[in-house]
Parts: C-alpha cells; structure tokens; sequence
C-alpha cells in the first residue's frame, strides 16, 4: 500500500509541474489515472488487475509526456547553435 501512496505521490508531482505545458487532454488523462489510484487507497482490498491497467495507463502518459518534452528539447538545441 505504501508503493501506491508514493506513486500517487509522485504523479501528483508530476501534475503540478506540468503548468499548462502540454496538451490539455494529457493533464486530464493523468488527473484521471491519479483519481483511480487514490479511489484504490481506500479500498480495504485492491484488484491486482486494476493496479496494472492504472500502471500502464500512467506509464503511457510519462511516457507521452517525457517524449514531448525530449522533441522540444532537440528542437531548441537545433535553433540555439
């Protein structure tokens, strides 16, 4: 229980360092994930399946958002040499 704490944690982070950077259903999507997660903390017992499909769900949405961040990272160093 106190991995799915530090994860819900950890994606709250990730929400509020995010300041309308990205496209806004990707805050959504991740508001959602986050919203799963909690609702499964205060569950006295938890699907194992749930926990992997709110897992992956999460890891696309890092994923995403790391991959933005990446592209837009290569673009600056390309037009700042």
């Amino acid at each position: 229980m106190n991995e799915l704490s530090n994860c819900v944690e950890a994606l709250k982070a990730l929400r509020c360092n995010l300041h309308g950077d990205t496209d806004p259903s990707i805050g959504t999507a991740l508001d959602a994930v986050i919203a799963r997660f909690e609702r499964c903390l205060g569950e006295a017992s938890i699907n194992e399946t749930d926990i992997g499909s709110m897992a992956r769900e999460a890891l696309e949405i890092v994923s995403y958002i790391l991959s933005c961040c990446t592209s837009i990272a290569e673009l600056i160093s390309r037009f700042h040499a």
